[in-house]
């Protein structure tokens, strides 16, 4: 048992889990220029008054909050807030070592996981987290109340008043609708070989697999918000319309600092999604 400690803390200080564990981190530094999403022509070409951006609005952190804060932060949150998963570089360093490798996002960037609060009629009135889970795929299983045992930063776009939220869970009833258990989960854009339809605008555009990122992503240039994260995906140096999602990374932390501008969506008659 010693052995394996005395492995496991030099292999977290390689990795840079000496600044503590409870100290936030904002990923690998070798990875973190891939995180800085590119100004898209359709930003620049926008009016201001049309121009958008994800402020952070609120913060969560279960070991150091008091006992019921939780339900303060709670009452605030509001559909189309975007919540931003993190852990300390020791969390996710103790996960990866014990064979949680979905964990690894967590260790390489600032956030590793995005979800994006919706109302789903299927499930009630109440907020769902509307995301994507490795060999679960798209999905709103999670309620808010879960969030309460994470660590998380909470983004909320500065013109949600004008974003077609139909559209939005007009997308996600679609997405939930393609997308299986495990071929819902684009572990191909995890990977950053290439990503499935990063900008939909008609139903058929929507694709049978996301990852969380990809799936905030879309949902909202589906809604009329076009996403610098959609033309630059940060590891290949032209816009992601150019390569067709070939050579994508999408992460969370891309989404959320990304700036964009509202258009408005084409007027399309809805039809049965099919698997």
């Amino acid at each position: 048992m010693r052995s394996h400690l005395f492995i496991v803390s030099v292999i977290s200080v390689m990795l840079g889990a000496c600044s503590g564990p409870s100290r936030p981190h904002h990923g690998v530094w070798g990875f973190r220029w891939m995180e800085k999403p590119g100004a898209s022509p359709t930003l620049l070409e926008a009016p201001p008054a049309d121009q958008v951006r994800f402020n952070m609005v609120l913060s969560w952190d279960a070991d150091a909050a008091p006992l019921g804060g939780f339900a303060a932060v709670c009452s605030q949150l509001r559909e189309g807030d975007v919540i931003a998963y993190r852990m300390t570089r020791w969390e996710a360093d103790r996960m990866v070592l014990t064979g949680h490798i979905n964990a690894l996002g967590y260790r390489l960037y600032r956030y590793g996981h995005l979800s994006v609060l919706l109302s789903d009629p299927e499930r009630g009135p109440e907020l769902r987290q509307f995301s994507s889970q490795s060999f679960k795929g798209v999905n709103t299983d999670d309620h808010v109340d879960e969030l309460a045992q994470h660590r998380f930063d909470v983004y909320r776009l500065d013109q949600w008043h004008r974003v077609e939220i139909t559209r939005m869970q007009e997308f996600m009833r679609i997405a939930k609708i393609k997308a299986g258990s495990w071929y819902g989960y684009d572990f191909v854009g995890m990977f950053a070989i290439a990503n499935s339809r990063l900008n939909p605008q008609q139903p058929e555009d929507i694709g049978h697999d996301y990852i969380c990122s990809t799936t905030v992503l879309a949902a909202f240039q589906y809604a009329g918000v076009h996403l610098d994260a959609a033309c630059d995906a940060g590891i290949v140096p032209f816009s992601s319309n150019e390569r067709h999602g070939i050579g994508d990374l999408v992460t969370p932390l891309q989404v959320v600092a990304s700036r964009g501008c509202i258009r408005s969506p084409p007027q399309v008659e809805l039809v049965d999604a099919q698997r």
